[in-house]
């Protein structure tokens, strides 16, 4: 099983399928934190699109960190955070 670093490598070489197992794998922590921060499970579709954009994000960070490493599950709570506001 690759790491998440070695994913985002894949990803930047054009290996887009990567892109949907690193969703996989962190989409129901991130799910869980957007809930929490709307503090409603009424808002499910809100939460699921704020997922999507995140995802998106961390995606667009991972393609210009320039060769820096980065901590995937930070970048995805920072985008998670800062989009639901």
């Amino acid at each position: 099983m690759m790491t998440d670093s070695q994913m985002i490598q894949e990803i930047k070489q054009g290996n887009v399928e990567v892109y949907s197992e690193l969703m996989r794998r962190h989409q129901r922590k991130i799910l869980a934190f957007v809930y929490h921060m709307l503090k409603s499970s009424n808002l499910e579709m809100i939460a699921e699109d704020l997922c999507s954009e995140t995802f998106y994000k961390a995606y667009r960070a991972a393609l210009f960190s320039r060769g820096r490493r980065i901590v995937l599950h930070l970048v995805i709570y920072n985008c998670t955070q800062y989009g639901a506001k």
